[in-house]
């Protein structure tokens, strides 16, 4: 509400802030192992529509991982990612070849989401898009944190609702702090023929018990997946897709000069000034229009 009203001002800025939602698939679970499928479920997605009416226009739709004030300037050897479009046509084709032609046969998609109103809008809103495109169902799992971040790391579920905040404007260490944790932790489920790594208080005790050995766990296993990842390649595989990036604001006087917003959010003030001179201008604007002298 605030921002619609604020919205009309000349003082309103408003940029894009380095902050995305993005759904993580389970590649560890078939068919969603399959990229036909993960791309097909990404492309599905109507993310503009997301942004403007779950979300109340307070977020910019998500069609990369990485806002594309960071990747603009991306050497001239490494190729842009190309942007998600929507194509439903496209998506129903891709899982037609994935065997599940007009969703047929395709399994219920246990979306993992915290318990949030907004999110479980949105989740619902994702949900109706997959139904309408691909006659693909969902089951949308709402748990309160602590429970959500267990059944994360312990891999119970296909989708799940993640968020980001980058710290750094760095390409390769957003995208590895944002997917590899969770590729490292599939990994060592796998090495490990298949069982959970990751503990539940059935098998391990108190809940901040937990909290801290799946803490531990999940640093272990981040540091056996390191290589460089570029957005190209997180474009290609889709082991997540992006659904929409936050929003910053600012309302910033005329005569406020330097004042300029970035990605992190974190305006530097070293060349902020007042331009004293701001309204002795409007002024003698004012007397020409009048007098014309």
């Amino acid at each position: 509400m605030a921002v619609k009203l604020l919205a009309p001002y000349k003082d309103f800025r408003r940029a894009t802030f380095g902050a995305i939602t993005y759904y993580s698939f389970n590649t560890a679970h078939a068919p969603f192992d399959d990229v036909r499928v993960r791309e097909a479920l990404t492309i599905a997605i109507n993310r503009d529509r997301i942004s403007e009416n779950e979300m109340g226009g307070a977020t910019e739709p998500a069609k990369k991982f990485l806002p594309t004030q960071l990747t603009a300037t991306v050497d001239a050897d490494h190729a842009q990612a190309p942007q998600i479009e929507r194509d439903v046509e496209r998506a129903r084709k891709l899982l037609a070849n994935a065997g599940f032609p007009g969703g047929k046969n395709f399994p219920k998609i246990r979306l993992l989401v915290n318990r949030n109103a907004q999110q479980r809008e949105v989740a619902e809103s994702v949900a109706a898009m997959w139904r309408g495109a691909l006659g693909v169902e969902t089951e949308i799992v709402l748990k309160d944190w602590n429970e959500y971040e267990l059944a994360f790391r312990s891999g119970d579920y296909d989708v799940a609702r993640r968020s980001y905040v980058m710290q750094t404007l760095d390409e390769s260490d957003n995208l590895r702090e944002m997917l590899e944790p969770d590729a490292a932790s599939l990994n060592t489920t796998q090495q490990a023929g298949g069982a959970q790594s990751a503990l539940t208080p059935e098998k391990y005790g108190k809940t901040s018990e937990v909290k801290k050995e799946n803490e531990r766990q999940a640093s272990a296993a981040s540091t056996i997946l390191l290589p460089a990842i570029s957005e190209a390649q997180a474009m290609k595989e889709l082991p997540a897709m992006p659904i929409y990036f936050a929003s910053s604001y600012a309302l910033v006087k005329p005569y406020v000069v330097g004042f300029d917003t970035n990605l992190l959010d974190a305006p530097s003030l070293k060349h902020v000034r007042i331009d004293t001179a701001w309204q002795q201008q409007k002024q003698a604007a004012i007397i020409w229009f009048k007098t014309g002298e």
